[in-house]
């Protein structure tokens, strides 16, 4: 069977119906070995918690039937059951290649997902001497062009069961639905057009000769017919990320629920347009675990002339947002109040905030139940305890949380179906609101605000993952909302990493902490190319940094990321540590050396500037393509297992505002004069509040950001 458009040509093997070739603009996307790889697999669930595996390959018989710009592929009776699907194959105009699949399932087992179409692209990276790049939409979107960062830092392992953390499920730790293989000349686009934003894996992994696009559509433990409901695409394109993030923008933007961009939204408080500094700190404990002894931060007044500090030298207002604070114990979940040192003290230390005219936030750690705490072993929650509420394994078994445990704490993940997560959910949230708090990311361990597996066969939802996760979680969280509201209170919440799709609109603040890429690749910043209008998130505590940034190499590495998350539009984040001073990142020990405070304040004060004066573009503005920049020098990010990751020395990116006009900052994160040249145009530099008109070369001050018009 073979497929043509202009400028592609795609051939199905009439047997299998394998994809055995497919090409663009004369360049081929798929690896050597086609006829011996599937169309699709299928994971199956049997009665006693077992998984079995049958793929397309298996088919007794297949009809094909010619329909208008393309086929019908029958499979019948797959591996002897009574078990069959049909896949529709069509190209239409734009050269986009749908494909469609439902199934038949009249086995005894449940259908945990199908993976579809299997399309696996040449092993063609640029690290083993090749010229093609992946995008993957994992943590806030990357590059992949070297497979041996990920082997060696954080492995591929299927998503099933408990699933751990930062992998590519969507919609949780990977919070957009596409993929991109390309080099210089073309790319294969390829992406699933869910407007109901089923779950499904969006990963990559090595197969035979080639590195095989994975995307695994969960079913909710179906059995009888079931229908995909949307199609997944592949396309040609020419260009990078950008590109195809472009192409995902556009049909979401046409097709999908999006919700109320943010400056038309009416109900967020207003001290989010005020763009504060993230302040993170422990008041427990000198960075992530060990002894809870009580720190230069507590009392919780001790940190009242360090925010007036701090305050004063970015002129920005700033938001300390506190670590073990809970009065349980740290990452003590579900229940952290009151807090260390009693309800009426931290108020006090929130009103005094609020006083300086500064905010107050907390992390919690989301709907996960704590079982032992190893930083506070008299813990017990156990009178509270009903396992009616935990996660169950597809062997109806209770497991150990893969999404935080030891040296933190033992325990469990709860099922979100359970109507008793939203009463405990909103009732921790009230106490902490009613002490004032700005914002709590209470859906810390949430990663993107998802919740993990449950197959438990006795709490009253499918069998298997599905789309009913992402309800409950909505569920829950907009109980939460509703009662923060009934209560008078404009807390937000949040979640750890960025909020995936489906969770934009209901937890507009959360810890993005991009730096996570780096176990896996080059980050790029994709998310705010494709959400930036209906989402302000923040730098995040830039935990990973310590295994993953050889500090001796990147004195400047915490100001690169400053300005990074400043250019993606994120609010800026500082991580404090002893004596008050800026660390590289969260669980950075207090006895490494420190980043250069003043380049480090320099530069917050200067671009945080902009934050406010150009809200219309870094704040509420549409991620566009930025205009080329002349002259611009590289530096280096030196991974500590010997990698290197290759940035340009001035940051930039280009901006829509509501009102259609554009506009492109350009930020010089390093402690030196940099010069670049651009088209002629209007630039507004670091002294404020007048801007200058320039053309030709620019030089830009250390430490600063121009706008050019």
């Amino acid at each position: 069977m073979i497929m043509q458009s202009k400028n592609c040509t795609l051939s199905l093997a009439e047997e299998t119906g394998s994809i055995l070739s497919y090409r663009i603009y004369e360049r081929e996307f798929c690896a050597p070995g086609g006829d011996k790889r599937p169309l699709f697999t299928i994971k199956f669930l049997d009665k006693a918690g077992n998984y079995v595996y049958h793929s397309s390959l298996e088919a007794q018989s297949i009809t094909i039937e010619n329909i208008a710009d393309g086929y019908t592929i029958n499979f019948n009776t797959i591996a002897g059951l009574q078990l069959a699907a049909s896949v529709t194959v069509t190209i239409d105009s734009s050269e986009y290649c749908h494909w469609h699949i439902s199934l038949d399932n009249n086995t005894d087992c449940f259908m945990e997902w199908v993976e579809f179409p299997q399309i696996c692209v040449p092993d063609n990276l640029k690290a083993e001497g090749g010229d093609s790049e992946l995008f993957w939409p994992v943590v806030e979107g990357m590059i992949v062009d070297d497979k041996s960062v990920r082997a060696r830092c954080c492995k591929y392992a299927e998503i099933g069961g408990q699933m751990g953390t930062w992998n590519g499920f969507y919609p949780r730790s990977c919070p957009m639905q596409f993929m991109a293989y390309y080099n210089e000349y073309c790319g294969l686009y390829f992406g699933a057009h869910d407007r109901e934003s089923k779950p499904k894996t969006v990963e990559w992994r090595e197969e035979m000769d080639g590195i095989a696009l994975e995307y695994r559509l969960f079913t909710d433990g179906a059995v009888g017919h079931v229908d995909a409901g949307y199609d997944m695409i592949t396309a040609p394109f020419v260009g990078g990320w950008m590109d195809a993030a472009e192409i995902y923008r556009s049909w979401a933007e046409k097709e999908m629920s999006r919700p109320t961009k943010l400056w038309e939204r009416e109900d967020l408080p207003e001290w989010i347009d005020e763009s504060p500094v993230v302040l993170i700190y422990p008041i427990r404990g000198s960075h992530d675990t060990g002894k809870m002894e009580t720190n230069l931060y507590y009392p919780y007044a001790n940190m009242l002339p360090i925010a007036a500090r701090y305050a004063a030298e970015t002129d920005s207002k700033v938001m300390p947002l506190l670590m073990h604070w809970e009065g349980t114990a740290p990452w003590a979940t579900p229940y952290v109040w009151p807090p260390f040192g009693g309800a009426e003290e931290f108020r006090e230390f929130v009103d005094a905030l609020h006083a300086q005219g500064n905010l107050a936030g907390v992390y919690c750690s989301g709907i996960g139940w704590t079982t032992y705490s190893y930083l506070n072993p008299k813990l017990d929650f156990s009178d509270r305890y009903d396992e009616e509420l935990i996660c169950r394994t597809p062997e109806g078994k209770i497991e150990q949380s893969k999404t935080i445990g030891p040296p933190i704490r033992d325990g469990y993940d709860m099922c979100p179906f359970n109507s008793k997560v939203d009463e405990i959910v909103s009732s921790e949230v009230l106490k902490i609101a009613s002490s004032g708090v700005d914002y709590a990311q209470y859906f810390d361990q949430n990663l993107g605000g998802n919740a993990s597996f449950c197959y438990a066969r006795d709490h009253g939802h499918p069998m298997g993952p599905g789309k009913w996760m992402t309800d409950a979680m909505l569920r829950i969280i907009d109980k939460t909302t509703e009662d923060l509201k009934k209560m008078g209170s404009d807390m937000v919440l949040g979640c750890e990493g960025a909020a995936a799709e489906p969770f934009i609109g209901v937890l507009p603040i959360n810890d993005l902490r991009f730096n996570v890429s780096f176990y896996f690749g080059k980050p790029v910043p994709a998310y705010a190319y494709v959400f930036h209008e209906y989402i302000n998130n923040f730098m995040g505590n830039q935990v990973t940094t310590y295994k993953t940034m050889d500090l001796a190499k990147n004195p400047h590495c915490l100001l690169f990321r400053l300005a990074y998350s400043f250019v993606a539009g994120d609010m800026l984040a500082l991580i404090l540590a002893e004596e008050g001073k800026a660390s590289w990142g969260w669980g950075v020990p207090w006895d490494t050396f420190y980043p250069n405070q003043e380049n480090v304040l320099t530069l917050v004060k200067n671009v945080n500037y902009w934050r406010r004066e150009r809200k219309e573009y870094i704040r509420y503005g549409k991620m566009i393509k930025e205009k080329p920049l002349s002259g611009v020098g590289n530096y280096v990010l030196y991974h500590k297992m010997g990698w290197k990751f290759e940035y340009p020395s001035l940051l930039s990116t280009r901006w829509k505002n509501p009102a259609g006009k554009e506009a492109q900052v350009v930020v010089n994160f390093l402690p030196e004069t940099q010069t670049f040249s651009v088209e002629t145009g209007r630039v507004y530099t670091i002294e404020y509040p007048d801007g200058i008109a320039v053309t030709g070369n620019i030089d830009i001050a250390p430490l600063s950001a121009v706008w050019i018009d």
